[in-house]
Parts: C-alpha cells; sequence; structure tokens
C-alpha cells in the first residue's frame, strides 16, 4: 500500500498541468468525447480515460494525466508484488521488492508516460499484470489461466505492446497446459471472446461520429484494419524493418542512459539467477521473452518512436523487477557468507 501511494502521490505531483505535447490532445479529446483515437483505437482506455475525466480536479488533460498516474502506480506496485512473491518468507526480499518499485518510477521514458495524457503507463501495468498471470498459469494455475486470457481479450482495448510481447508465450503455455490434461483452456477460450467484446466500442462510436474519429472504422474491415494499425504501417513502412542494427544500438543506449549501467547489469544478473533456479525459472524466461520481444519492436516495428519516448516501457518493467531479484540474489550470497 505505501508502494502504491507513495508511486501515485509522485507522478501526480509531477503530472503535467494542462495539456501536453504530441498525442495528447488527441488522446484527451478521444477520451471525452468518447471519440475514435489512432490506430490501434485504444477502445478500454478510452473508456477507462473517460471515467477519469468525470473526477472534477483540475481540466480534463490534467485528469487524463492522474489516470497515466494510476496505472503508473499500479506497475510499480505490481513490480513490488513480483518480487516480493520471490521469497515471501524472507525480510530481504522486502527491501528488493521496494527497490524493484523505485527502479520503475525512475526511467524518464516510464516517467514522462506515468505524468501525461498517454496509453503506456495503463498498458505496462496490464502488461506486468499478464506476465505475473502467464508465469503462475505456466504452473497450472487455473484461475490465472483464465485472468490471463480476459486480459489477452481485454489486450485489444489497449497499446499493441500487450499482445505482441506477452500473446505468442500465452498461447503457448496454454497448448501445453491443455496437453498435459488441464481443462482450463477450453474455458478461457470463452474469457478471451468475453474481453475482445471491447473491440465493439470502435464501430459503435464511429457511427455516431464523434469529434475524434480517426479513420472511421464503422465497417469490419475498418475494424481489422484499425486495430492492425494499416494506415500507420503504410505511412512509415520506409523506415520499418530498416537499419535494425543501429536502432538495436540506439536502444539500448536510451536504456543505459536513462536507468544506468549498475542497473542494468543487476537485471541482468537477477534474470539469470531466475533463469538458473528451477522454481522461478519460467519468471526468469517470461522476463527475458519480454526484453528481447520489446528490443526487436522498437528496433524493426516502431522505430521512429525511439527518439520521442515512446518505446522501451516494457522493458523498463523488466529491468525493475530483474534488478530487485538481482538484489535478492546478491543479499542471499552475502547473507550465507556472514552466517
Amino acid at each position: 500500500a505505501v508502494v502504491f501511494v507513495a508511486a501515485f502521490a509522485l507522478f501526480a505531483a509531477c503530472a503535467a498541468p494542462g495539456l501536453y505535447l504530441r498525442d495528447a490532445g488527441e488522446l484527451s479529446t478521444a477520451a471525452f468525447t468518447l471519440g475514435i483515437a489512432h490506430p490501434t483505437g485504444f477502445s478500454l482506455w478510452c473508456l477507462l480515460a473517460k471515467a477519469a475525466t468525470l473526477v472534477p480536479v483540475g481540466e480534463v488533460a490534467t485528469r487524463v494525466s492522474f489516470f497515466s498516474a494510476l496505472g503508473g502506480a499500479l506497475a510499480a506496485w505490481l513490480a513490488e508484488r513480483g518480487v516480493r512473491g520471490l521469497a515471501a518468507d524472507e525480510p530481504v526480499a522486502a527491501w528488493a521488492a521496494v527497490a524493484a518499485a523505485g527502479l520503475t518510477c525512475a526511467g524518464v521514458t516510464f516517467f514522462r508516460a506515468a505524468t501525461v495524457p498517454e496509453v503506456y503507463a495503463p498498458t505496462a501495468a496490464a502488461l506486468l499484470f499478464a506476465m505475473l498471470l502467464l508465469v503462475r498459469a505456466a504452473g497450472g494455475d487455473r484461475r490465472a489461466g483464465i485472468v490471463l486470457a480476459l486480459v489477452g481479450g481485454l489486450s485489444l482495448g489497449l497499446h499493441a505492446h500487450l499482445r505482441l510481447l506477452v500473446g505468442p508465450a500465452a498461447i503457448l503455455v496454454t497448448l501445453w497446459r491443455l496437453r498435459r490434461g488441464d481443462r482450463w483452456p477450453l474455458v478461457a477460450t470463452t474469457a478471451l471472446a468475453l474481453g475482445a467484446a471491447v473491440v465493439a466500442y470502435l464501430p459503435l462510436r464511429a457511427a455516431r461520429a464523434p469529434a475524434a474519429n480517426w479513420s472511421d472504422p464503422h465497417t469490419l474491415g475498418g475494424v481489422v484494419a484499425h486495430l492492425s494499425a494499416a494506415r500507420i504501417r503504410n505511412a512509415f513502412a520506409g523506415e520499418m524493418f530498416h537499419r535494425v542494427g543501429a536502432h538495436l544500438v540506439e536502444f539500448a543506449r536510451l536504456n543505459e542512459a536513462q536507468l544506468g549501467l549498475p542497473a542494468l547489469l543487476c537485471a541482468l544478473g537477477g534474470v539469470v539467477w531466475l533463469c538458473a533456479t528451477p522454481r522461478l525459472r519460467a519468471l526468469g524466461i517470461v522476463l527475458a521473452l519480454v526484453l528481447a520481444g520489446d528490443a526487436l519492436y522498437s528496433a524493426a516495428l516502431n522505430p521512429m518512436a525511439l527518439d520521442d519516448l515512446q518505446d522501451g516501457h516494457p522493458t523498463a518493467l523488466v529491468v525493475a523487477v530483474g534488478a530487485g531479484a538481482g538484489v535478492l540474489a546478491v543479499a542471499r550470497r552475502l547473507g550465507r557468507r556472514a552466517a
């Protein structure tokens, strides 16, 4: 509770006092008027941000910034919970968990996302939640698997980061558990469809012709094109999958500049330790997959956003949780040597 309240207070205190640059105006308008934002539409985000605009605090854009602050605080809390759960009975794990939450809030990219009207902070919270659910589902947790499927459906209403980075691994885990005799994957399809119903927001709102109506997805083909970001992909086709190696170097440089080499090395050690520990291996593998996926996404699919702090939010979460695990591993070893 202290971690959540402290993170929210930090982000809210530093939130933009009004309208911000780039997509902030469009997204604030789409939320306030229940319109259609730029691809991929972010239908769930628009509904939740609309609820935030009803809170009588400041102007509309400020209220949406507070919604981002809420998403950032949830991400910090989930990072704390994820690391704390590695060794719930060890006091040192509590301090490692706080370190993970602090590192979540420290990067410039994530800090900006949590203080302006944007989709990234709430999506980051949902992404980390899905990662933790994936680890539990891989271990055979039936409820976690069903909730993960629901989150997968709802991901169609958030940023594509969520479904691109967690979706393939979630499908593999579901098929694996089904082959091992579990029956929850059959129920999970219903949960997935239920969550995916949020997509109906796009044609329903487009039919009302709201003030913000990007590409007017009122037909099935229009919805598919909007969800797949066809217009953006066509506009930036010349920059995608171009100079991937150079973009990977730039991606690594940005993360080092924001989080620091010690944090990155600690996170690397933490991920290695998790992968080498049988009981914790699933989390280590999930962190490694998300890190690799985000690097490829940022370097190949969306290199256009490397310069304006729109890439790297999943990596910030991986580094935070990995560094927390690294702190725990080092503390354990020092404790054994002291004993």
